[in-house]
């Protein structure tokens, strides 16, 4: 009778076990999930960057980015969790759980892999868009004043011969730019 009763004990504690295991799989397939909707999202915004013209791209970078980091986090915290929860029980020794500490299944570690390398993608995709921004902002006021020097006032060719009238020509075109610029704020005060 107490060996029916210990294989009993073993077999509900396989079954506790394989539960653990079931919930880890579960959380890994539903962090899949979203890291795969989020490189669609890459996909799909990049798509809709090249047919509208508007930057959907580096958004996209900054979901992939945060998705990688949130789902690398909470997939450690869940393995992490259930280790502890098979230490409280009794499932585990401690050498069982230094084990799956450094071999932990198959399938976390591909999520674990496909989240960490989402994060640095994403991460790198939009830091890369942000610097274009950046860039693309001090061009617009540079490209903004030349064109007003232009098409406002006329300076698409040099009118004279030599650099000292051009030059003269330039400068006050660029003074009389600076107060075209400001005319509002001027005229408000």
């Amino acid at each position: 009778m107490t060996g029916h009763a210990n294989s009993v004990h073993v077999n509900a504690n396989q079954a506790r076990i394989q539960c653990l295991y079931a919930g880890l799989d579960r959380f890994c397939t539903w962090m899949a999930v979203a890291l795969t909707s989020s490189w669609l999202f890459a996909a799909l915004s990049y798509q809709a960057s090249i047919r509208t013209g508007i930057d959907w791209f580096s958004r996209s970078g900054s979901l992939m980015g945060l998705l990688g980091a949130a789902a690398t986090f909470r997939l450690l915290g869940h393995l992490q969790k259930g280790l502890a929860i098979a230490l409280k029980d009794g499932l585990a020794t401690v050498d069982k759980e230094v084990e799956l500490s450094l071999h932990p299944p198959r399938l976390y570690r591909y999520v674990s892999y496909f989240a960490y390398v989402t994060g640095i993608l994403g991460t790198a995709k939009a830091s890369r868009c942000s610097s274009n921004q950046t860039k693309s902002r001090v061009r617009a006021k540079v490209e903004h004043t030349i064109g007003v020097i232009k098409r406002v006032f006329g300076f698409q060719k040099v009118r004279y011969r030599g650099l000292a009238k051009n030059l003269h020509r330039l400068e006050v075109t660029a003074a009389l730019t600076n107060l075209h610029m400001v005319r509002r704020r001027l005229l408000a005060t």
